[in-house]
């Protein structure tokens, strides 16, 4: 007995933390990719008025709860959420956003200086790595974000960013 294309490709989605590209999901279930596709825009259909979505993020397809959903999910967690300081997020922001960056041109637009732990948590988080070391005396390190923090806010690309505000 054969199960159907699209109740497959939930299954997988929705036992993966990672997403999957849609050449992933073909070579998995040994399927044509345009197949694939219009049954990923057809179960993207289906999620629309649903608790969870069907997103594309860096990385390829996954199913996700909607954001209007998390206060009622962490209702039921156990492990309180990580609480960030707000050092912590001027500097995400401003890596996010002007990536890539040196932690000193972080501190002169912050006005301060960032101290390590901020940085260490950035990286624990898996949200900022070093993409090389900018050709000046002393070679600091640039920082940009990774995939897994456009992974982590549903985004396909730096440039899906919200555009700051003045």
């Amino acid at each position: 007995m054969s199960l159907p294309l699209a109740q497959r490709i939930e299954a997988l989605l929705f036992t993966r933390d990672e997403p999957l590209s849609e050449k992933t999901l073909a070579d998995a279930l040994a399927a044509d990719l345009s197949v694939i596709r219009g049954v990923l825009e057809a179960l993207e259909s289906r999620y629309s008025d649903s608790a969870m979505e069907l997103k594309l993020v860096k990385g390829g397809w996954r199913l996700q709860l909607r954001e209007a959903y998390f206060p009622d999910a962490a209702a039921l967690a156990e492990v309180q959420p990580v609480r960030y300081s707000r050092a912590f997020w001027e500097t995400l922001a401003y890596i996010a956003y002007h990536q890539p960056v040196t932690r000193a041109e972080i501190d002169a637009v912050r006005g301060v200086t960032t101290s390590s732990g901020v940085y260490r948590q950035l990286f624990d988080a898996q949200w900022v790595h070093v993409v090389g070391q900018k050709e000046v005396p002393g070679r600091p390190d640039l920082l940009a974000t990774t995939t897994q923090f456009l992974q982590d806010f549903s985004l396909q690309s730096a440039d899906d960013l919200p555009q700051p505000t003045e």
